[in-house]
This record gives C-alpha cells, structure tokens and sequence, in this order.
C-alpha cells in the first residue's frame, strides 16, 4: 500500500498539466492575426537579407528613411489604432528594408587589415602559423585542416593574422595534431575563386558563409608540424576546444572500431561530418530523398532531449520527497539543456543543429513558465537569433531546407493531427492495426508535408527530387535514427567508461545502417526514383508557395480551390512560356564552359535546340558534366540535347558526357571512331547503347546539323586516315558553326601539322570567334592557321597559373586579338541574335 507522502505525491503531479496546446489531444488552432506578427517580421528580414546576399544594393540613407517611415505608420496603427490587419504590411516592409540594411551584398571578408583575406589576394607560398580549429577530416585520398591564422611569415616579412584557412593535404591527417594545437604549415595560400559557371556551385559563397576565404595546399604531411599542445595553453583556450576534441576523440573511436561504408554514415549522424560518406551510398540517400537524415536536425535532438529527460525524470522520482518540494517534469527539462547544447557543440554546432537546439530551448522554457507554445513563433524565434549572429546564413542551402522543412511540418500540423484513426475491429490483429495505423499515416504524411514545403528549393538548389522520398523515410527512418542513432548516442555516453561496451554498442547499431543501406539501393534502383527538372524561375517559386499557402492559411475555405488553381496555372505558365519563347528563337549562343584543364561547349541554336561539343576535365575535376555542364543546361531551362559530339576519346574531352547521356537523352553521340584503350571511354560508348542512342562517325564535309541559316559541319578527316600511330589529338574532328553570316570554329586538339593540311585543303575556316587549339598550346594555333582563320576573338579554354595560360597561348598568339580565357574569365559566351555578329558575356568580369 503506497504511503501518505507517495499519495500525496502523485496528487500533486497529477494535478499539474501540460498547456492546452502542448496536450496530445488537443488540435493545433490557425494562429491569431496578433500570432503572426513575429512570423511575419522574421520572414521579411530573412526576405531582405536573401536580396542583399543575391547582391541588391539599396542605398543606405534611402532605405533608412523608408524603414523610419513604414515602421512609425505600423507602429501607429498597431498601438493607437489597434488595426494589426493593416499594420502588417507596413511592418513587413520595415523589417524587408531592415534586411537589407543588415545584409552583406556580395559577401564581402572582414574589413580588419590583419584578417588574412585582406593580406593574401592572388596565389603565394607561405609559412603560416595557427591554431588547429576544427577536426580533421578525409576524404580517402586527401585530407582537410581548418586553421585559425595566427601569424604569415613570407621571405620579405612576418606578420600578425587572424581568420580561417582551409588547408588541403594528400593522405591521412597528421596523427598527433588534434583540435587546440598550435601548428605551423609550409603551404601555398590562394583565395577561394568563386563559382565560374552559370548554375555551378558557389564554392566561395559556401566557404563564405563559414568564415573562410582563404585555402592553401600543403604538398605533403611532412610540410605541417604541431608546434604547441593544447596542454600547454591557458585554461580559457582548453575550454574553447574541449567540445572539438570530445569530437575528435569520438571520430578516432569511430575509425578504429567501425569499417566502411558504415563509418561514414556514423560519422555523418552522431558528428554531423560527411565527407567520409562514400559516393556510392551518398548517392543513393540522394537518390531515394532521404538525405536529410543524415543531418543532425530536430529528430536527433528530440531523441536526445527525451532520453535525457526520462532518465533524469525517474532518478528524481526516486526520491518522494524530492517530489513534494519541485515538480519533478520541470526540473528534468532543464537539466536536459546541458546534455543538449554539449551535444550541439560536438556535432559540429551547424545551421540544423542551432535551429534543433534553440526550439527545444524555447519549448523548455514555455514549459517550465507555464507558457502557451506555437511552432511557428518558436521556429520565427529560431530563425532570428540565426540571422541577426550570422546574417550570411539566410543564403545557405542547409538553413533554407531546415526551416522550411519544419515550417512546412508546423503548417500542415492541423490536417495531420485531424486527421481519423484506422476503426480498430474485434480481431487481435485488427486492434493492433488500429494502434500503429494512426502513427504510420502520420509520419506519412509530416514526409509529404517536408517535401510539399521544399520542393521548390530542391530543384533551385540540386535540380532532382524523389517521389518516393516518403516511403523511402518512412522505411530507413526507424533503422538509421531511432535504431543507430540511440545506440550511437549510448555508446558516446559510456565511451569514458568502458570503450568495450562502447565499442559493442557502435557495432549493435551498425546493422541499422546495413539495413538502410540496402533499403536505399533497392529503392534508388526503381524507375523515376529520382527526377531531374531544370532549375526554377523565381516566380515560379513565388506562384508555388502562394498556392500552398492559400491551403494552410486562406480563411476563407471556399476560395482555396481557386487561389490554388490561379497559382498552378501561373505556374505552369513558367515551362509553357519557356517552350514557345524558345521554339521562337531565331538567335544562337556558344558557351565555352570552365571546366579547368578540359573542354566544354554547349551550342544553343534557333527554336531550342541544343547540341554539346565535348565534356571532360583532367585531373580531379572528374564528371564536370554533372558539376557544370548540366548546372548550365539546366539553369537555361533545357531538359533535352539533340546531340553530343566528343571529338576524339581523351579524358579531358569525354569524362564528364556519361551523365549528359542519362540526364538529357540525346539522339546522336557523335565520335571520331578511332580505338581507344581507355576502359572509361568504352564504358561510355557502352552506356550509349544501352540508352538507345545512336552512335555515329562523320564523314570529311558532312554537316552534322542544319536549320535554316545555322549548319554545324565537320570539316576534317584526320581520323579516317587508319594510321594507328597517331595521338588521338591529331584525329580530333574540326568543326564550324555558321549562324547566319557569322562563324564559330573549333578545331580540337589538332596539331600545327594538321593545322596545315586544313589549310591547304581550301576547306571555308574563316571564322569570327575560334576555340584555340589544343586549349592554346604552342604545338597548335600556327601563324598560317590563325591567319586563314583570322578570327575576331579567340577563347582559349584552359587553367591559369601567375596569370598565365598553362599551355602557353601568350607564345602561339603572333598578334594582337581579342582573348578571352576560361581560367581568368570563366565560362563565356558568345551570343549571336541577327546573325551578324557574336557579343561576347564572360561569367567573370
């Protein structure tokens, strides 16, 4: 029989409740208009923010003027009027022209004249001393070392810096250099170039956006050496790095227990590092839409919060006269906040987990306060604190899904938590399906609700998404964030104690990621598992949400189905306007894409069709045709090339055609015929033909394309000569567009002694723009070459280096002509609109 005090215990917790709308049972109301303000203000500054970050520049004082006004008129109506409907507005545009304001056009580095941005401006080679800032990381073949600048000692003299580098290294980090130390490196420092390409990635901007600027390439690990431990430092400096070496010492555990692939998803859930994640299994998770589970996000510090607090809650109820004096729920939800901001710390403390921590923070402390809660003033809460600390992180992709993820699950919580339970039958089984139903349709349908709120973002960002992306999280949730990530989590717990039980636990979970993994391979495999769709217009993403907002919040119920009908057809206005006003064109544009050391043309010719020329880079810059080429394509709304030309079997020609072939399913593959023992190059004429695509040879003369006044023509025959001791650069095919009465010529790799023959051959190269030979070495573009073609403007496609073309066109150029260079300018293109002339656009200025 339970004592007095026990009774009197139970009284007690009994009678304390939830608030309403925290209660499981009660249904979340559409906010307030008063409700609305917090998320109204946060979306226009964020809006704001987003502007100044695409690079609009409002000036200053005339933005501070309107902001001044708009604010007074809103705050006048808000507070003497009481009439919030129309202050809303007004206040939106004050916090819009705030955001600009506060924003950083361009993602300028940090004016302080020490900050090592403002010290290195082109490519040097340095002595650099810093402290070691984050863990290492690897990648299988190259390792990577943010370092926080301290000093640059150059030959002429040493000075004080500050500021992140990202130094990149061959191998396996440095074994003794861990988070904390102080090291010097011998290494060649650059600042980051930004992206070169329409569409491409912004490598700058995402390096940006972490405080970074700076990279540098340490030759080898015997150029960087640990010059200071941690130990030896102040208190303060073991304290700022205790959660990066927790973090450090859990990856090492990792590596010595765990083998790939499953490292790298282990890695990727409980420290928030993927960069071990191989391409095979990232692949898949991207394939099947299931990414976002690899992200530390909500769920991750949900698990965390409730373990924490169940734990915490029974220990206190040990205890009945503990229970007498405090409420035992209360005082277990705060001390769940220690766990979980260590927690963040060590799992890398990004943009999902800062969003993840700062709601659980808010729900804890409406808690304890006896405070009515609402997703979406918490998520507006979440989102400020981002901004207003970091303002660049508005243009990050992670904090655009993150929220709107969540915003989208918040929304649509209603429908879901409406929504009817599976009538439960006499049967055992029957009553059992009535229990699990409720919950399978719901998870259901918060997937559906993710993806609804980001799928525009997804083909801005990536151009792909999955359908099966719910039934995809609905299956490898349970094994990778509730079976792994739990016995993950147990295992960092017990590691100081046991590093068997530790070890143990780490291997139990891994036959979750197993499981994952396979349900990811067999899913990714399926037809139209993933979807590729040319990148959105801004409008289009506009006319979207203001169609799935008119279902979450439109008050008036009988004008949803029409909103949402207007929405959808201006939203289909998009790709049927970009149809017809492609199938109308009469002009063309040649964009010579930068692809490094390589070749990349991309033919744009009258009533939309698209033909490329090449695709392929040397070296690291492997499957520029999924980085670049098709970024481009896709960026210029074209989901469909008529035909690929390779014009002779070198990698820095074809290595990156293969995933053209899959993505834009053209009918022809031209190629030069020649044998090739490059096992890639016959995998890729392999895949042609398992896609049905016709593989054909040009013939000396034969045109190639023809549509009125544009004809693409082969002029060359070097590789139906059968000699077999020729380069394949000698075989290259030579072609010229003609637009009108305009040219293009590219002549491949051909070599000064070809260069001759075409000559002699009376074959029309005169030719307004030429792509340098050969990438413009000096074994090509001969004086009797340039002369007959005697080109207006030249664009050499190659890296530089001190400025310089690496294959020497400043030597082949005899005279003075208009030169453009990928390497310097990035891609160009040359646009042609009445046939008469080309304007050259490079990407760079």
């Amino acid at each position: 029989m339970a004592s007095p005090a026990t009774l009197k215990c139970r009284h007690k917790l009994d009678s304390y409740s939830l608030p309403k709308q925290m209660t499981s049972n009660s249904l979340p109301c559409r906010p307030a208009a008063k409700d609305d303000l917090l998320f109204v203000a946060v979306l226009c500054f964020a809006a704001g923010l987003g502007a100044a970050d695409l690079g609009v520049v409002a000036p200053p004082v005339v933005c501070a003027g309107l902001a001044t006004t708009l604010a007074g008129g809103g705050l006048l109506l808000l507070l003497k009027h009481r009439r919030l409907p129309c202050a809303l507005p007004l206040l939106g545009a004050f916090f819009l022209c705030a955001g600009l304001l506060y924003g950083d056009p361009g993602l300028e580095p940090p004016r302080t004249p020490c900050h090592i941005a403002r010290q290195i401006h082109e490519k040097q080679e340095v002595s650099l001393i810093g402290v070691l800032a984050r863990m290492p990381t690897t990648n299988g073949e190259t390792s990577t070392l943010i370092v926080s600048a301290k000093q640059l000692i150059r030959p002429a003299a040493s000075t004080p810096a500050e500021g992140l580098v990202r130094l990149t290294m061959p191998g396996p980090p440095p074994g003794d250099l861990m988070p904390g130390d102080q090291c010097i490196a011998r290494t060649t420092l650059s600042p980051v170039r930004p992206a070169t390409s329409p569409g491409a990635f912004d490598y700058r901007a995402h390096l940006a956006r972490q405080g970074i600027w700076i990279k540098g390439w340490v030759p080898a690990p015997v150029f960087i050496a640990r010059i200071l431990t941690l130990q030896d430092q102040d208190p303060w400096q073991r304290l700022r790095y205790l959660p990066e070496r927790l973090r450090y010492h859990l990856g090492r555990f990792l590596d010595q227990t765990i083998e790939p692939p499953n490292l790298g998803v282990y890695k990727a859930i409980l420290l928030g590092e993927t960069s071990e994640i191989s391409e095979a299994v990232l692949e898949n998770f991207k394939a099947t839409g299931v990414m976002h589970l690899l992200a530390i996000s909500g769920l991750h510090m949900g698990l965390l919060a409730w373990c924490c607090a169940s734990a915490i809650t029974w220990l206190l109820k040990r205890s009945p006269r503990l229970m007498l004096i405090v409420q035992v729920r209360k005082i277990a939800a705060l001390a769940t906040l220690l766990p979980l901001t260590g927690y963040a710390l060590i799992a890398g403390f990004h943009t999902p987990v800062i969003r993840s921590l700062i709601m659980v923070v808010v729900f804890i402390l409406a808690l304890v306060a006896d405070r009515q809660w609402a997703v979406r003033t918490n998520l507006a809460i979440a989102a400020l604190l981002i901004l207003l600390v970091t303002p660049e992180a508005c243009g990050a992709v992670s904090f655009q899904l993150s929220f709107a993820a969540v915003l989208s699950i918040a929304c649509a919580a209603p429908y879901i938590m409406s929504s009817g339970q599976h009538p439960a039958g006499p049967d055992k089984n029957q009553r059992l399906l009535g229990k699990i139903w409720p919950w399978l349709r719901a998870a259901l349908l918060v997937s559906l609700a993710a993806m609804a709120g980001t799928l525009p973002l997804m083909l801005y960002h990536f151009n792909r998404f999955s359908p099966i992306a719910p039934l995809a999280t609905l299956l490898v949730e349970p094994f990778l964030c509730i079976w792994t990530l739990l016995l993950g989590l147990a295992a960092g717990l017990v590691l100081p104690f046991s590093t068997a039980a530790a070890a143990l636990l780490l291997k139990a979970g891994a036959w979750g990621l197993v499981a994952a993994d396979l349900i990811t391979t067999k899913l990714a495999a399926l037809p139209l598992a993933s979807i590729w769709l040319p990148t959105p217009g801004f409008w289009e993403i506009t006319w979207y949400y203001l169609g799935l907002a008119s279902i979450w919040f439109l008050r008036n119920r009988r004008l949803v189905p029409w909103v949402a009908a207007t929405c959808l057809l201006l939203l289909s206005g998009g790709p049927i306007a970009t149809m017809l006003t492609a199938s109308a064109s009469t002009g063309a544009r040649v964009s010579v894409v930068d692809v490094g050391d390589g070749s990349a043309v991309v033919m744009q010719l009258p009533h939309g069709r698209n033909i490329v020329v090449d695709c392929g880079s040397r070296g690291n810059d492997a499957n520029v045709g999924s980085r670049l080429v098709a970024p481009l394509l896709w960026k210029n709304r074209t989901s469909r090339v008529e035909q690929i030309i390779v014009s002779h079997p070198h990698t820095d020609h074809f290595n990156g055609v293969d995933f053209l072939l899959q993505r834009f399913h053209p009918k022809i593959l031209w190629v030069n015929g020649t044998a090739s023992l490059d096992p890639e190059y016959g995998r890729l004429l392999d895949l042609a033909r398992h896609l049905d695509i016709e593989i054909r040879v040009p013939q000396s003369g034969e045109v190639l394309y023809t549509d009125g006044a544009t004809r693409l023509q082969n002029l060359a025959g070097f590789h139906l000569s059968g000699k077999e001791n020729q380069s394949p650069n000698q075989q290259s095919l030579v072609l010229r567009l003609e637009h009108g009465q305009t040219a293009f010529l590219l002549p491949g790799d051909i070599g000064q002694a070809e260069e001759e023959q075409l000559v002699l051959s009376g074959r029309p190269l005169r030719a307004d723009v030429l792509l340098a030979a050969h990438h413009g070495a000096t074994s090509s573009n001969s004086a009797l070459f340039l002369a007959a073609v005697a080109p207006s403007s030249v664009i050499v496609s190659g890296r530089e280096k001190d400025g310089k073309n690496t294959y020497g066109w400043e030597k082949a150029q005899p005279n003075p002509i208009t030169t453009w260079r990928t390497g310097r300018h990035g891609t160009v293109t040359f646009a042609s609109k009445d046939g008469q002339a080309w304007t050259a656009r490079p990407f760079l200025p």
